[in-house]
Formats: structure tokens, C-alpha cells, sequence
């Protein structure tokens, strides 16, 4: 177990020494081609991918939970919790009660269930790894601090994920989620004698708030806690991505004494 840690932190740290790197030579240099961008959209895919391998050598062919289960037996047609099977239950997503399924069957085609959710586990892999990927271009091309970002959204995910967990009601959890993820800039700002971006009209705080709605709306449609984790942080950094590229800002309030002079 150590071992697969180790491995997946050093996939994770060999990303960032490359985009640390590439953004050097971007800098010092003109700006980058389209074929360049491809390629670190390529090479950042296969890093993040490559720190997931690791997992799944420990969980293969890969895990489901109680969820999954029952929308395979709903495929196959066997009696669930939810229905006696004559029909897909819209209790869970129809679209990816069919997409379960279908790699269960593919795997029985094949010889083997295990088959089919091994290849679904590559596939979320794949699909997560050039999500991330092509934010993390996307950011690096805008100029964006990486690492504020991330952390943010990192932040406010486990911050709305530790509230529901206790039994606060969401309207909590996203205020929560909000506390965790901007607390932590407000004191770098500080011990760094600047003003706070939470108290300038920068959207900072504003994109928890964006993060943890869309947190709510895949906890609502019940979808696994791992697309929703990543859809509420990919949300968090694609807000404050465009607000820093497209200068968005929140209204700033003058008092009196502004308007006098």
C-alpha cells in the first residue's frame, strides 16, 4: 500500500515539475503553439493517468457500491430495491443505469464481468485524466496560480463533504465548504501584507458558492461521489478561471463619503 502511495505522489509531483518547467520556457520564449498545447494536454493526461493505475491495481477490477449494484440488476432485468426489475428506474440516472449495464454485458460477451467493469474503470480514468488535463493547460495558458486554485477547490469539496457527513442541512454544507476553501487564501493575503481577494471584488468566495451548488445538484441527481466531487471542484475552477480571463467582478459599494468626492 505504501508503495502504490508513493508511486501515485510521484506521478502527481513529476506533473508539476513539468508544468513549472513548460511554463518557464513559455515565458522566456513565444508563446505556445497549438501543437504544443496538445502535446501538455497529452503528457498531463497520461501523468494523471498514470497516478491512478496504482489504485486500481489495489481495487481491480474496481469497486461499486450499493448504487451500482442496483442499477445492474435494473439492466438485467432481476427484482431490486427499488423495482421488481420489469423496468429502469429513474430513481438513478436512466443514462448511466445503461452505460453500468452495458459494460457488464460487454464483459459477459467477453467471458468475464470483471471484464467489463475493468474497462469502465479505465474508461473514468481516462475521461478524468483529460478533464483535469485540459484544465490544467487551460490554467497554465491563462496565467492562473495553479496551485490557489486547485487548493481551492479542493477545499470547498471536503468542506461541503465533512458537513453532510455530520448531518448538516446543504444550506450549511455550502456555506462551510465556502469558510473552508477561502479561509486559507485570506491568510496567505495576510501574512503576505496584502489585501484579502475575498475582500476585494475579485470572484473568489463566489466560486465556492458556484462549487458547492453544483455539489447539490449531483448529490441530488445521486450521482457517485466521485463525479460529484470532481464536477463541484472542476465548477470552483472554471468559475475562477473566467472570471480572472474575462475580468468579471462583483459591484463595488461606496459609501458616502466616496460619493462626495
Amino acid at each position: 500500500m505504501a508503495a502504490l502511495f508513493a508511486a501515485a505522489l510521484c506521478a502527481v509531483v513529476l506533473l508539476f515539475r513539468l508544468l513549472d518547467a513548460l511554463r518557464a520556457h513559455a515565458q522566456a520564449g513565444a508563446p505556445a503553439t497549438q501543437k504544443e498545447k496538445r502535446r501538455l494536454f497529452w503528457l498531463c493526461a497520461g501523468l494523471i493517468f498514470a497516478g491512478s493505475i496504482p489504485y486500481l491495481l489495489l481495487y481491480a477490477p474496481g469497486l461499486n457500491i450499493y448504487d451500482t449494484h442496483d442499477q445492474i440488476l435494473q439492466f438485467f432485468g432481476f427484482p431490486s430495491y427499488i423495482g421488481d426489475g420489469s423496468a429502469l428506474s429513474d430513481h438513478h440516472p436512466v443514462f448511466l443505469t445503461l452505460i453500468y449495464g452495458g459494460f457488464m454485458k460487454l464483459g459477459l460477451l467477453l467471458g468475464d464481468a470483471n471484464i467489463g467493469q475493468l474497462l469502465y474503470s479505465l474508461l473514468s480514468m481516462a475521461a478524468l485524466a483529460a478533464c483535469w488535463a485540459y484544465a490544467l493547460v487551460t490554467l497554465r495558458e491563462a496565467g492562473l496560480a495553479r496551485g490557489a486554485v486547485i487548493g481551492l477547490a479542493l477545499f470547498v469539496v471536503v468542506g461541503i463533504q465533512k458537513s453532510l457527513a455530520v448531518g448538516y442541512p446543504f444550506w450549511v454544507a455550502i456555506v462551510m465548504g465556502t469558510i473552508t476553501g477561502a479561509f486559507g487564501g485570506i491568510i496567505r493575503d495576510i501574512l503576505i501584507n496584502e489585501e484579502p481577494l475575498i475582500f476585494r471584488k475579485d470572484i473568489y468566495a463566489l466560486a465556492c458558492v458556484v462549487g458547492g451548488i453544483f455539489y447539490w445538484g449531483c448529490y441530488t441527481l445521486q450521482l457517485p461521489d466521485e463525479i460529484t466531487q470532481s464536477i463541484a471542484a472542476a465548477s470552483v475552477i472554471l468559475t475562477r478561471f473566467a472570471a480572472v480571463k474575462y475580468h468579471w467582478g462583483l459591484p463595488v459599494l461606496h459609501g458616502d463619503d466616496d460619493e462626495s468626492n
